[in-house]
């Protein structure tokens, strides 16, 4: 390991010590490998969504479904519902209500809790692009619309 050690400085004043190994010696050699904490704290101390973009595009993720006759007319599969809700969780709190931009694929069924979580955490969306609203109650609807005042 060499001395060299890197701080970085968040704004909750909160330090985080990163020693940086000598080539060839690091056990961890990729980010994949990397402890998620740490990732998510230095990603928030750079506040990439500020920086990178303001819109989650999630056109390539769809949901594993059945189509049925009686309302909501869709089956979504848990497992398919739960890594929607593991996707929306991450990126809307490293986000922090800066995402002005969603977009949804034409088979991603979001479901009425997926979607007011959303809408309370971008109250300052401008544009929505969500073609699948069988899953959704009329409720769910108005409410999410009356967050997102922009749109």
């Amino acid at each position: 390991m060499s001395g060299v050690q890197i701080f970085f400085l968040d704004k909750r004043e909160e330090k985080i010590e990163v020693v940086v190994m000598e080539e060839g010696n690091s056990p961890v050699k990729r980010w994949e490998d990397l402890n998620i904490d740490m990732l998510v704290k230095i990603f928030l101390s750079f506040d990439l969504f500020r920086l990178i973009s303001k819109t989650l595009d999630l056109s390539v993720k769809q949901s594993n479904f059945i189509r049925v006759s009686i309302p909501p007319y869709v089956y979504v599969d848990t497992p398919s519902r739960g890594k929607l809700t593991s996707i929306l969780k991450i990126f809307l709190n490293l986000s922090r209500g800066n995402i002005l931009t969603l977009i949804f694929h034409y088979n991603l069924y979001a479901g009425n809790n997926q979607l007011t979580y959303t809408a309370k955490r971008c109250q300052w969306l401008k544009c929505l692009v969500k073609p699948a609203w069988e899953k959704l109650e009329k409720q769910t609807i108005r409410s999410v619309f009356h967050e997102w005042k922009y749109v």
